[in-house]
């Protein structure tokens, strides 16, 4: 209240003509939000050199400041003091002659148990080139961004990716590390080498020792790992790209997706995002496909194809989390593992624990139906 009692109190003081403008709201930052509340006014500005000093103790951007309009110029300091106690900080933009804003930042912390507060984010007339062999990931992406005002484009491998970005304009693209035809990285690699530069973001499930490095050198400009974190990306999107954002509420209970089931339990398993009106739909059909997918791993281990048996375990790794069955993440992962090795024996024993989940998946799947059909 102090902090805001200051910075209105200064706004009038420098205002002749025309009024002060306050406006407050949140804004998410991967899982912290802060606080802010502008006070801009129309009134004489200040100099560019000399934003930073008047936050300075008996300090003014002008002498003749001091003469006009009196004071003793410490209310700015006290004020981006009490911001600091508070985790934050005062920070000021001006056109000098024709006004100032001043905005208070708040850290207002984590969401709790009691609701969630996410951005809604909006994002205008932006286009952005998703790149992945899976079409559940595509799909997932495409509804996702789509809804928040991005137009979206797909791309199965990195060779399609360039002959899209040649043929097209996008303002980012969002590129999956391990594709046939052509990887992520030798795709980046390319794009770069062709003058391209625009934003390309990595999605990887493989952040092992060194990797970030690794991307930096191949001309990625961050990433993102998979399954993939949806907050996550739109807020890195949001910085990247621009955004304006409404930050909605949603009540403890009401639309949390249900948690996916500890692996060890026999327990129906339910998606993530069997809350999500706009996902679910996704995630069932990809409970539908489930069972063919894992007889096809069976007869590849059978024919000791570790090749095909590795891209199947490497599609379910990123297609389950993200369709919201996180417990198929590891095993599949293993799976992956012991392709690599050759390695039959564990091999057949993480395929029957990924048959096993997917039972419980399909029960799930059973409870879904029944819940929606008895509903009122």
């Amino acid at each position: 209240r102090q902090i805001l009692t200051n910075l209105v109190g200064n706004a009038i003081k420098f205002t002749d003509t025309g009024g002060v403008q306050i406006s407050a709201h949140l804004r998410a930052e991967h899982d912290r939000l802060w606080y802010c509340i502008d006070v801009k006014d129309s009134g004489i500005g200040i100099p560019a050199d000399k934003l930073e000093s008047v936050f300075e103790p008996f300090v003014q951007a002008e002498a003749s400041t001091t003469r006009r309009f009196g004071g003793t110029g410490l209310g700015l300091t006290i004020s981006r003091g009490f911001a600091r106690a508070m985790g934050g900080d005062i920070t000021a933009t001006s056109d000098y002659g024709k006004g100032t804003t001043f905005t208070v930042r708040l850290e207002a912390g984590r969401p709790d148990a009691a609701g969630l507060l996410a951005p809604d984010w909006r994002f205008p007339d932006r286009r952005v080139l998703v790149v992945d062999d899976g079409n559940e990931n595509r799909e997932l992406l495409r509804i996702l961004l789509g809804e928040a005002g991005l137009r979206v484009d797909e791309a199965e491998n990195g060779r399609v990716a360039i002959d899209r970005v040649a043929a097209e304009t996008y303002d980012l693209i969002l590129m999956d590390m391990q594709m046939p035809v052509m990887d992520g990285r030798t795709a980046t690699r390319e794009l770069r080498a062709m003058g391209c530069r625009l934003p390309i973001i990595a999605l990887t499930a493989n952040m092992m020792k060194g990797f970030e490095s690794e991307l930096q050198e191949a001309g990625f400009d961050g990433y993102l790992g998979k399954p993939i974190d949806v907050d996550a990306l739109l807020a890195d999107l949001a910085a990247r790209l621009g955004a304006e954002s409404e930050v909605i509420v949603i009540e403890s209970g009401q639309a949390a997706p249900a948690p996916t089931a500890d692996p060890v339990d026999d327990a129906p398993i339910r998606s993530r995002h069997a809350g999500n009106a706009r996902l679910v739909r996704i995630a069932t059909n990809f409970s539908l496909q489930l069972p063919a997918r894992l007889t096809q791993m069976e007869a590849a281990l059978a024919a000791r194809d570790w090749k095909a048996l590795a891209a199947d375990a490497h599609w379910l790794k990123g297609a389950g989390g993200s369709m919201g069955f996180d417990a198929l993440f590891e095993p599949s992962r293993e799976l992956e593992g012991a392709c690599e090795a050759s390695d039959a024996t564990a091999a057949l024993s993480l395929l029957a624990t990924l048959r096993q989940l997917e039972h419980r998946i399909q029960r799930g799947l059973a409870t879904e139906a029944q819940s929606m059909d008895t509903a009122p």
